[in-house]
């Protein structure tokens, strides 16, 4: 008689292994006032304003920077570029530039709110914990289908102004102003859940392997009833994707190829309202978990219609872009070679009912934001335990604390 071993699997399910659980519940609490105190000395505005920097002086070079005797040398490196004297190659730049820079600054935004929304322990932790892909998907797509009159307005007033209401949070502002507030980042919220998510085809051809054509100056025009509509007069991105289709009660993959429209003015003007959001929450963060005070930006209705719409709402359509199928092949039984599959689809932007009520009173016009102060607050001082005592090496000065009034 013969025996086989049937290995350690032998009997389990061969179904997909559930996720291994973190150990975030052991962690030691005395740590966390040091990463909160590492995390929001850091700001990721910055970084998104300087990318912003970057791609405007590309748009409008100094002479200097047309030089063609530029060169640069940090430590033991040395080296010596030419920028591109022709125009359309820096817009090509730029327009890869700001698509990728969009997407990045609008999952940064939204991983911080989700990150924030439930006032733990250490956000820093939460915002690292969201690896999970495709359930972040389907929260930003939950995002952006979530009426206005079902958000947690207390809630997102907590983490972005500090208090569920203005006195709570020690801002002075009236209530309106902060019912305003709270109705344009709603808003805004879902507008950029939507960008993030029916853009994603694009700005993953930009990021991975360039795999996007850009074209520095594409116009597409569409006749109707012998009128011709502009669709797009300006810079685009061509690239091939695969979308989903039932084809008789089956789900299959067909390949398609895009060019998308890209609006950098708009992208732009985007990315800066983006980070004028983390400010805030960063601020909002650094009193609840340092203690130290800070300020908010008060964005209104007006600011952000116009920066929804602005560079993308033009008299003729609402169009993103076009989609091609791309031709699938078959032999008939003559031997004869024949193409079928071929089609156009346009691709509208999707912008919520809220924004498309005042498209007719759009006026480009619009109030500025401004900064409140948001003053420091009993409930959150912090006293140091011992400012020689750091668990963490890169811990800044005083961070190994406890709340005052503990």
């Amino acid at each position: 008689m013969t025996t086989r071993n049937k290995g350690r699997n032998s009997g389990r399910s061969s179904g997909p292994r559930p996720p291994m659980k973190d150990n975030y519940d052991k962690l030691a609490r005395e740590i966390f006032p040091e990463m909160n105190a590492s995390l929001y000395q850091s700001s990721p505005s910055t970084y998104f304003r300087m990318r912003l920097a970057s791609a405007a002086l590309h748009l409008k070079p100094t002479a200097d920077m047309l030089a063609s005797d530029q060169s640069m040398s940090y430590g033991v490196v040395s080296a010596k570029w030419e920028l591109p004297s022709d125009d359309r190659v820096r817009v090509e730049f730029v327009s890869l530039d700001v698509t990728v820079l969009f997407h990045h600054a609008a999952e940064t935004l939204i991983r911080l709110l989700f990150a924030h929304r439930d006032t733990p322990n250490c956000p820093w932790l939460e915002v690292t914990r969201l690896t999970d892909f495709k359930k972040f998907k389907q929260s930003v797509d939950q995002l952006r289908k979530t009426k206005k009159s079902a958000w947690d307005r207390k809630k997102l007033g907590v983490v972005l102004l500090g208090g569920a209401t203005p006195e709570d949070a020690g801002l002075d502002i009236d209530q309106e102003t902060w019912d305003e507030h709270i109705d344009a980042s709603i808003i805004f919220f879902s507008d950029v859940a939507g960008r993030l998510l029916d853009g994603a085809n694009m700005y993953n051809t930009a990021k991975h392997g360039l795999a996007g054509i850009v074209d520095s100056s594409t116009r597409m025009e569409m006749e109707t009833d012998g009128v011709t509509h502009v669709l797009n007069d300006g810079p685009s991105i061509a690239y091939p994707h695969r979308v989903k289709e039932r084809v008789d009660g089956v789900d299959q993959l067909k390949w398609q190829i895009s060019l998308d429209a890209v609006l950098i003015d708009s992208d732009m003007l985007m990315i800066e309202a983006i980070c004028k959001y983390i400010d805030s929450i960063f601020d909002v963060a650094r009193r609840r978990y340092v203690g130290e005070a800070g300020a908010v930006w008060i964005l209104n209705s007006s600011f952000i219609y116009t920066t929804i719409l602005k560079g993308r709402v033009t008299a003729a359509q609402l169009v993103s872009g076009v989609a091609f199928d791309v031709a699938t092949a078959s032999t008939g039984p003559d031997g004869e070679r024949k193409l079928s599959g071929i089609g156009v689809n346009l691709k509208s932007l999707r912008i919520s009912d809220e924004v498309i009520e005042v498209l007719e009173s759009y006026d480009d016009e619009m109030d500025a934001p401004r900064v409140v102060d948001l003053p420091a607050q009993e409930r959150y001082r912090r006293v140091t335990v011992d400012p020689n005592s750091h668990i963490l090496p890169f811990s800044p000065p005083g961070s190994h604390s406890v709340l005052a009034n503990s």
